[in-house]
């Protein structure tokens, strides 16, 4: 397992969830509530929490049966290729899906993306949800892709930024976590992108011979007390550490909550139960058309 994914297991992805446990709404295998809104808020007193979770899903026009019944010698008839495709953005309870479906037709010029997914969680998805559990707090698992994952375009991020002032280097949004004094920035440089070293040697952090960036990733080494270089030393801040993705920062702003699944675990997503439902129904009853599916 790699080092950064085990690091976000422990301490960040199962501490979030640990401390969210006792709002959690439950039900038993048959879908029956066990643990209830009233009865959150009466054993803790804050607003009850339902999980909901989220997957893409292609499928195809020619994806049917593989097995089939032929005459000695004689060879099987079926379609060659996939054909025509759909893929489904769509969001799963832990007892039923929310009806907010995103269907788009595979190929051409459309893409699925961060933007479409952020319109659909916005415009659809949390309007339903708040319908269909009055009260309650969503909190929003997503697959740790990078078309979830994707930031917003003032997000702090330490690698995007040079090491001098100025530069094409893109705006960021202004530091939290520390007290900005602009009586001491030259007046050519306001409102610009101050550099890796103007800033760190504001905040204490900077020493003689740091370079900007390790030659390698394989060569960081963020324990370092003095940091391996500018770059690691830098995302390693309160605040760069804070910066969440556009989706998490979209969700919170509606009064919801957002966690990425670890890297290269999916299977702990059990919307891939639902697909492998929605897969083998769609196989058995293919007619090898765009329409049908």
């Amino acid at each position: 397992e790699r080092d950064d994914v085990l690091r976000y297991w422990m301490e960040y992805f199962l501490p979030v969830l640990k401390s969210l446990e006792h709002q959690f709404i439950n039900w038993n295998d048959k879908g029956k509530v066990v643990r209830g809104v009233a009865q959150v808020w009466a054993e803790t007193g804050e607003q009850p929490i339902v999980l909901v979770t989220h997957d893409e899903c292609t499928f195809h026009s020619n994806d049917g049966q593989t097995h089939q019944w032929v005459k000695e010698g004689s060879q099987p008839l079926h379609k060659t290729d996939l054909g025509k495709g759909i893929m489904l953005s769509g969001f799963l309870t832990l007892v039923t899906p929310l009806q907010a479906l995103e269907i788009i037709e595979i190929g051409g010029d459309c893409w699925w993306n961060n933007e479409k997914l952020v319109n659909q969680v916005l415009n659809y998805v949390i309007p339903i949800f708040e319908l269909q559990y009055p009260g309650c707090q969503a909190l929003f698992l997503f697959d740790n892709a990078p078309s979830h994952a994707a930031q917003p375009t003032d997000a702090l991020h330490a690698q995007a930024m040079n090491l001098g002032p100025g530069g094409e280097t893109p705006i960021m949004r202004d530091s939290t976590n520390f007290a900005i004094d602009d009586f001491t920035i030259p007046s050519s440089l306001r409102g610009k992108p101050c550099g890796l070293k103007l800033l760190l040697q504001e905040w204490g952090l900077w020493h003689h011979g740091l370079r900007l960036k390790c030659l390698n990733l394989s060569s960081c080494n963020p324990n370092l007390p003095t940091g391996c270089c500018a770059w690691t030393l830098l995302s390693l801040q309160p605040d760069f550490q804070n910066q969440r993705s556009k989706l998490e920062e979209v969700i919170n702003n509606q009064g919801h909550l957002a966690l990425l699944y670890p890297k290269f675990h999916c299977e702990l997503n059990w919307i891939e139960y639902y697909w492998c439902a929605a897969k083998w129904f769609t196989q058995k009853h293919c007619n090898y058309s765009l329409p049908a599916l």
